[in-house]
């Protein structure tokens, strides 16, 4: 790749830096919304760990490896490539597939966020700038991508803060559905014994007039 001016590449380097947030935002999810993962694959803590693991160990390797990867493949191919792959899985993984095969896209995320995509990205973003504007490049790369970071954690905070209300909206209004049912309930019971009772005082009261002559006389 042609190095080229800082300043002339300054909307490719917030390109680039978009796609770096993006390949590592769907690895690390499971971090930052770690009870909300669980609860919404019906996954353990043991699986977690598993999934961690896996991703962990190809990493390594992919960060040994990377450096020969970005010099003997195509820059564009390896980070376009990457970021297609990356995104069709999170789109399965979305399914709740079967737990292997949950595995197995923790494993495939371990080589497209780093064996194939972080260090042909730096070689990229370093092609970019000439060497006395390499402080600059890089500078803006990290940039971008922190503030991405905090305008994600923001918009995801918003969605669950929505959701939150909105559940607890609907099981307010459950609760007094509920209620409201319980006391009706209550109230026909009541009803029903009061009736009940003043049947029973009625049946009594002629049982007496049958038995004691003096009330017959009374009544």
């Amino acid at each position: 790749m042609e190095t080229r001016s800082y300043k002339k590449n300054r909307f490719v380097i917030i390109l680039v830096a978009i796609a770096g947030m993006s390949v590592y935002l769907l690895p690390y999810f499971r971090y930052y919304y770690y009870d909300a993962y669980v609860a919404y694959f019906g996954i353990n803590d043991l699986q977690m760990g598993m999934l961690g693991s896996i991703y962990g160990a190809l990493a390594i390797i992919g960060y040994c490896l990377g450096g020969w990867v970005a010099d003997r493949v195509s820059l564009k191919l390896a980070i376009s490539g990457s970021l297609i792959v990356t995104g069709a899985s999170a789109i399965i993984l979305l399914m709740k597939p079967v737990f292997p095969i949950h595995v197995a896209i923790y494993g495939l995320w371990g080589v497209t966020s780093i064996l194939t995509f972080w260090n042909p990205c730096m070689k990229a973003l370093r092609a970019l700038c000439k060497p006395e504007e390499q402080g600059r490049g890089y500078a803006l790369f990290d940039m971008v991508r922190g503030m991405l970071n905090f305008l994600t954690g923001l918009v995801v905070l918003a969605a669950y803060t929505a959701v939150a209300n909105k559940i607890g909206e609907q099981i307010i209004t459950i609760f007094i559905i509920r209620v409201k049912r319980k006391c009706i309930s209550i109230s026909q019971s009541i009803m029903h014994q009061t009736d009940n009772i003043e049947y029973f005082i009625s049946w009594k009261i002629k049982i007496s007039h049958r038995k004691i002559p003096v009330l017959q006389k009374m009544y």
